[in-house]
């Protein structure tokens, strides 16, 4: 995926903030990305912020992506049996709305 920071819905040099963050979900809950696009958004900052001091926003924001990391995941897993997961196109596959739903409400408060 080629890196502009205007154009790209997924923008590789944004931080990891609940503005950030909200903006994905939103923009994955809109169908404007794909689920597999706002995990790998989320993963990939959390593997740079890993071990690192965090303000109060980013440890929020932290916080939620890893439960979205997690949630795909689990869901991947128990959606479907390991033979369909060989041969799955996870670009397709939505986890549940809600799920989208909630996160953005827990970056509300």
């Amino acid at each position: 995926m080629t890196n502009t920071s205007r154009g790209n819905p997924m923008g590789k040099l944004e931080s990891l903030t609940t503005k950030n963050l909200r903006e994905k979900l939103q923009l994955a809950a809109a169908h404007q990305i794909t689920h597999e696009e706002l995990v790998q958004w989320c993963s990939s900052r959390l593997v740079y912020l890993y071990n690192k001091h965090l303000d109060k926003d980013t440890a929020k924001a932290y916080s939620i992506a890893e439960g979205i990391d997690a949630q795909w995941n689990l869901y991947l897993s128990n959606a479907f049996s390991f033979t369909e997961r060989q041969s799955l196109n996870t670009k397709e596959i939505e986890m549940p709305s809600g799920w989208l739903e909630a996160w953005i409400n827990k970056l509300e408060v």
